[in-house]
């Protein structure tokens, strides 16, 4: 599943590899501030958000590696 959500982030940013490193940068951001808010504030939608923005990460941190050549 992660590699075909990949796949979907590589071609919405067109396989360059700097969008997607930017793209990773402000994830990564996005994950930090949802796992703060997890942390001060606990609930079932802060653990959601974390979730998501976690996943959208871990998403978005494969197509790089794609697009760097991984596989």
């Amino acid at each position: 599943m992660l590699d075909a959500n990949a796949r979907r982030v590589l071609a919405a940013n067109g396989g360059d590899a700097r969008r997607l490193e930017a793209l990773v940068r402000d994830l990564q951001q996005l994950c930090e501030e949802a796992d703060r808010m997890a942390f001060d504030e606990p609930s079932p939608d802060a653990l959601r958000e974390y979730r998501r923005a976690s996943r959208e990460l871990a998403e978005a941190q494969r197509a790089f590696a794609m697009a760097n050549g991984g596989h």
